[in-house]
C-alpha cells in the first residue's frame, strides 16, 4: 500500500475515505457512434456539478458482461465509484456474440468502441481533454492493451487482471489474443503510461499475460489481495491506483 499512497497528496486521500462517500452522481444511458458497427449503448456516469472540468474514464468491461448475460447493472456500483473519485466515466457496452472462437471478432468490436468512447468524452464540455484515461479489465484489459498499442487519444491506462484468450474454450481468439500481443513488438513501443495489476489469486493464465506485458513494458505488475472475481466489485486500491495513473 506504501507503494499506491506515496505519489497521493494527504488532501487527496483525506477526500477519498472521508468525503467521497458523501458525493452522489447522475446516470444515464446513452448510444455512442462506432464506425464500421453503428451505435452503441453506454453507460454514462457524471460527479455532481460544480467543477466546471472533470478527468475522465473509458472503462472496458469483461467478457462475462458481454457473453453470459449478466446485466449492466452489474457495472454500476464500480463506475459510481470512479465517479464519486471526480471522474466522468463511460463503459461502452460490447455485443459480440457468445461463443467459443469470436475472440478476434471480441477484440476488433473492443478497440472500435474504446476509441469511439474516447472521441465521444473528449468532445464534452466539461472533460479534461489531457486526462481521458482508459480502464480495462480481463477481456476488457486484453482489448485495452490493444487499444494502447495503435494511435489513441487516451493519457493513460489501467490494466487490470487481463486475459489470454489463446485458447478455444470461450472468445478463443487466432490473432488477438495474448500471446499474440506479446510477440507482435508492438507492446515495448507503448510510450504512453500504463499500470499492470492482478489479483493475488488469479488463474495461471491471467497471471502468465499479465507479467509477460510488465515485462515487454519494463515494469513491475501492481499485485493486489483477491482472485479475479474480487474486482468486479468497488475496490479501494483499485481507487487509488486510478487516482494516482489517471490524473497525471
Amino acid at each position: 500500500m506504501n507503494y499506491l499512497t506515496s505519489n497521493l497528496s494527504p488532501t487527496l486521500l483525506f477526500l477519498m475515505f472521508f468525503f467521497l462517500p458523501l458525493f452522489s452522481a447522475n446516470t444515464e444511458t446513452i448510444e455512442i457512434s462506432v464506425p464500421s458497427y453503428g451505435l452503441r449503448k453506454a453507460i454514462l456516469i457524471k460527479p455532481p456539478s460544480g467543477k466546471k472540468k472533470h478527468p475522465a474514464i473509458v472503462f472496458m468491461h469483461g467478457g462475462a458482461v458481454r457473453d453470459k448475460g449478466r446485466p449492466i447493472s452489474t457495472l454500476n456500483a464500480r463506475l459510481s465509484s470512479f465517479s464519486k473519485l471526480g471522474f466522468i466515466t463511460l463503459a461502452p457496452l460490447r455485443t459480440t456474440e457468445k461463443g467459443c472462437c469470436n475472440g478476434d471478432d471480441a477484440v476488433k468490436e473492443g478497440i472500435a468502441i474504446a476509441n469511439s468512447a474516447s472521441e465521444y468524452l473528449l468532445s464534452l464540455n466539461n472533460v479534461e481533454k489531457r486526462k481521458v484515461c482508459l480502464v480495462g479489465f480481463s477481456e476488457g484489459a486484453l482489448i485495452s492493451m490493444w487499444v494502447m498499442t495503435r494511435p489513441n487519444k487516451f493519457s493513460s491506462a489501467v490494466i487490470m487482471s487481463p486475459s489470454n484468450q489463446c485458447g478455444m474454450k470461450r472468445a478463443g481468439s487466432k490473432n488477438y489474443c495474448g500471446k499474440h500481443l506479446i510477440k507482435s513488438g508492438k507492446v515495448q513501443k507503448i510510450e504512453k503510461s500504463i499500470i499492470v495489476t492482478l489479483g493475488s489469486n488469479e488463474r495461471r493464465a491471467h497471471v502468465k499475460t499479465a507479467s509477460r506485458l510488465s515485462r515487454k513494458m519494463k515494469r513491475e505488475t501492481l499485485i493486489l489481495n483477491g482472485n479475479h472475481r474480487s474486482f468486479l466489485k468497488p475496490r479501494k486500491d483499485v481507487n487509488l491506483i486510478i487516482m494516482k495513473q489517471c490524473l497525471k
